[in-house]
Protein backbone atom coordinates (compact mmCIF):
# COMPACT_ATOMS: atom_id res chain seq x y z
CA UNK A 1 0.00 0.00 0.00
CA UNK A 2 2.82 2.43 0.88
CA UNK A 3 4.63 1.67 -2.38
CA UNK A 4 1.47 2.21 -4.45
CA UNK A 5 0.71 5.51 -2.71
CA UNK A 6 4.31 6.68 -3.14
CA UNK A 7 4.25 5.83 -6.86
CA UNK A 8 0.92 7.61 -7.26
CA UNK A 9 2.29 10.75 -5.57
CA UNK A 10 5.43 10.65 -7.72
CA UNK A 11 3.26 10.32 -10.85
CA UNK A 12 1.01 13.21 -9.81
CA UNK A 13 4.02 15.42 -9.02
CA UNK A 14 5.67 14.54 -12.33
CA UNK A 15 2.47 15.16 -14.30
CA UNK A 16 2.04 18.55 -12.69
CA UNK A 17 5.66 19.53 -13.40
CA UNK A 18 5.35 18.54 -17.07
CA UNK A 19 1.98 20.25 -17.56
CA UNK A 20 2.76 23.21 -15.33
CA UNK A 21 2.85 25.83 -18.08
CA UNK A 22 1.58 26.58 -21.54
CA UNK A 23 4.82 25.58 -23.30
CA UNK A 24 5.01 22.17 -21.58
CA UNK A 25 1.40 21.45 -22.51
CA UNK A 26 2.00 22.46 -26.14
CA UNK A 27 5.14 20.29 -26.38
CA UNK A 28 3.37 17.25 -24.90
CA UNK A 29 0.34 17.66 -27.16
CA UNK A 30 2.50 18.04 -30.27
CA UNK A 31 4.70 15.03 -29.51
CA UNK A 32 1.71 12.82 -28.64
CA UNK A 33 0.22 13.72 -32.03
CA UNK A 34 3.44 12.44 -33.66
CA UNK A 35 3.49 9.05 -31.87
CA UNK A 36 1.84 5.97 -33.34
CA UNK A 37 0.61 5.02 -29.88
CA UNK A 38 1.78 5.34 -26.29
CA UNK A 39 1.96 1.55 -25.98
CA UNK A 40 4.42 1.43 -28.90
CA UNK A 41 6.39 4.67 -28.75
CA UNK A 42 7.66 7.16 -26.21
CA UNK A 43 9.87 10.22 -26.22
CA UNK A 44 12.61 12.10 -24.39
CA UNK A 45 13.25 15.82 -24.55
CA UNK A 46 16.88 16.77 -25.30
CA UNK A 47 16.55 20.51 -24.75
CA UNK A 48 13.98 23.32 -24.79
CA UNK A 49 14.42 27.07 -25.28
CA UNK A 50 12.07 29.98 -25.79
CA UNK A 51 13.32 32.42 -28.43
CA UNK A 52 11.99 35.03 -30.83
CA UNK A 53 13.09 33.38 -34.08
CA UNK A 54 11.31 35.70 -36.50
CA UNK A 55 11.73 39.08 -34.78
CA UNK A 56 8.01 39.59 -34.13
CA UNK A 57 8.41 40.05 -30.33
CA UNK A 58 6.68 36.71 -29.72
CA UNK A 59 8.79 33.81 -28.45
CA UNK A 60 8.64 30.47 -30.20
CA UNK A 61 9.31 27.16 -28.43
CA UNK A 62 12.39 25.42 -29.82
CA UNK A 63 13.08 21.85 -28.72
CA UNK A 64 15.04 18.75 -29.64
CA UNK A 65 13.34 15.46 -28.82
CA UNK A 66 13.90 11.77 -29.40
CA UNK A 67 11.12 9.47 -30.60
CA UNK A 68 11.68 6.07 -28.94
CA UNK A 69 10.24 2.99 -30.61
CA UNK A 70 10.56 -0.67 -29.64
CA UNK A 71 13.57 -1.19 -31.92
CA UNK A 72 14.25 2.26 -33.33
CA UNK A 73 14.72 5.92 -32.42
CA UNK A 74 15.07 9.22 -34.22
CA UNK A 75 15.85 12.77 -33.14
CA UNK A 76 13.87 15.81 -34.20
CA UNK A 77 14.27 19.56 -34.04
CA UNK A 78 10.86 21.23 -33.71
CA UNK A 79 9.57 24.80 -33.48
CA UNK A 80 6.14 25.67 -32.09
CA UNK A 81 4.82 29.19 -32.72
CA UNK A 82 2.02 31.28 -31.29
CA UNK A 83 -0.91 31.61 -33.65
CA UNK A 84 -3.28 34.54 -33.41
CA UNK A 85 -6.07 34.76 -35.95
CA UNK A 86 -9.87 34.71 -35.97
CA UNK A 87 -9.90 30.91 -35.43
CA UNK A 88 -7.06 30.41 -32.93
CA UNK A 89 -6.07 32.91 -30.25
CA UNK A 90 -2.70 32.81 -28.53
CA UNK A 91 -2.11 29.07 -28.90
CA UNK A 92 1.01 27.19 -29.91
CA UNK A 93 0.86 25.47 -33.30
CA UNK A 94 3.46 23.52 -35.26
CA UNK A 95 5.88 25.86 -37.02
CA UNK A 96 8.46 23.47 -38.47
CA UNK A 97 10.29 20.20 -37.79
CA UNK A 98 13.43 18.57 -39.07
CA UNK A 99 14.67 15.00 -38.57
CA UNK A 100 18.21 14.94 -37.18
CA UNK A 101 20.83 12.24 -37.71
CA UNK A 102 22.32 10.56 -34.63
CA UNK A 103 22.19 11.82 -31.07
CA UNK A 104 21.34 15.50 -30.76
CA UNK A 105 21.17 18.09 -27.99
CA UNK A 106 20.00 21.67 -28.20
CA UNK A 107 22.82 24.07 -27.30
CA UNK A 108 21.40 27.56 -27.75
CA UNK A 109 19.29 29.84 -29.92
CA UNK A 110 20.40 33.25 -31.15
CA UNK A 111 18.06 35.21 -33.41
CA UNK A 112 16.81 32.73 -36.01
CA UNK A 113 19.88 30.47 -35.57
CA UNK A 114 19.47 27.22 -33.63
CA UNK A 115 22.68 25.49 -32.53
CA UNK A 116 22.65 21.73 -31.91
CA UNK A 117 25.38 19.29 -30.89
CA UNK A 118 24.80 16.35 -33.18
CA UNK A 119 26.48 13.05 -34.01
CA UNK A 120 27.18 12.66 -37.72
CA UNK A 121 28.55 9.77 -39.76
CA UNK A 122 32.21 9.30 -40.48
CA UNK A 123 33.17 7.21 -43.53
CA UNK A 124 32.64 3.55 -42.63
CA UNK A 125 30.37 4.15 -39.61
CA UNK A 126 27.64 1.54 -39.25
CA UNK A 127 24.06 2.73 -39.72
CA UNK A 128 23.40 2.56 -35.96
CA UNK A 129 26.31 4.59 -34.78
CA UNK A 130 27.46 7.94 -36.15
CA UNK A 131 30.75 8.70 -34.44
CA UNK A 132 31.62 12.37 -35.00
CA UNK A 133 30.16 15.03 -32.68
CA UNK A 134 29.63 18.35 -34.46
CA UNK A 135 28.10 21.67 -33.56
CA UNK A 136 25.60 22.34 -36.34
CA UNK A 137 23.67 25.56 -36.87
CA UNK A 138 20.17 25.54 -38.32
CA UNK A 139 18.18 28.53 -39.56
CA UNK A 140 14.45 29.03 -38.95
CA UNK A 141 12.93 31.08 -41.75
CA UNK A 142 9.37 31.27 -43.14
CA UNK A 143 8.20 28.19 -41.23
CA UNK A 144 11.12 26.05 -42.39
CA UNK A 145 14.29 24.79 -40.72
CA UNK A 146 17.38 24.48 -42.89
CA UNK A 147 21.02 23.78 -42.17
CA UNK A 148 23.27 26.84 -42.28
CA UNK A 149 25.81 26.62 -45.10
Amino acid sequence: MKITLTLLLVFISYSHAVAGNKEDIAINEFIKSELSGPEKEGYELQGIQLADLDNDNIKEVVFVWTLLGPTYWKNNLTVLRIRNDKHIKNEYVHGASLNLIGNANLVHVNGNKIVVYQDVYAPGDPRCCPSIEKKITYIFNNDAITREK
